[in-house]
């Protein structure tokens, strides 16, 4: 044993709200309770349009960021990820960590159901292909890839200390504030 305190996480039903089984309003109260309650590091929400519908993901989370301040708020699997518009999701994505403070966790996925016949028949009406890796269903170069190329870019962008002029509150965020610890 590391000595290290175990930190738990809280997926919501979001699928729930489309059968009657919950509703937003209830999702949002537990949200509430869950962060009040101080048992809680972050919670989580389930994402996908076909397989497993159930409301949209960030819609959801936007409502949450509201109503929370300081659990951190992600998807569990941003399935629908090879099938969003990867700069409309930027854009999104940074609104809610605007919203939030800097709270969000990203989980993307490839989604999809299993067998592997009927996940490619979910997004073949988007022609979308799930042999393809996630990048370059968005045109863009695999990360493996570029790190071997050239890892000394690699770890220079993501390491990068945005010297933009006027940063937003998510880069101003101080490592002691709770909603800018890293997990891990």
């Amino acid at each position: 044993m590391t000595g290290r305190t175990p930190r738990y996480g809280l997926s919501l039903p979001n699928r729930g709200i489309l059968f009657g089984a919950t509703s937003v309003d209830e999702l949002l109260e537990i949200s509430e309770q869950a962060e009040a309650s101080g048992a809680f590091e972050s919670i989580w929400v389930g994402d996908s349009l076909f397989i497993k519908p159930r409301l949209e993901s960030l819609m959801l989370l936007s409502a949450i960021a509201a109503r929370t301040r300081t659990v951190r708020l992600g998807t569990c699997c941003l399935s629908t990820f090879p099938l969003r518009d990867p700069i409309f999701l930027a854009a999104q994505w940074a609104a809610l960590d605007q919203i939030s403070h800097g709270r969000m966790i990203l989980g993307a996925c490839i989604g999809g159901a299993l067998p592997r016949e009927k996940a490619e028949a979910e997004f073949a009406a988007f022609k979308v292909t799930l042999s393809e890796p996630p990048g370059a269903l968005l045109g863009l170069p695999r990360p493996h890839a570029r790190a071997q190329a050239r890892p000394e870019a690699v770890s220079a962008d993501l390491d990068r200390d945005q010297p933009e002029a006027r940063p937003g509150p998510a880069a101003r965020g101080r490592s002691g504030d709770p909603a800018r610890r890293p997990h891990g």
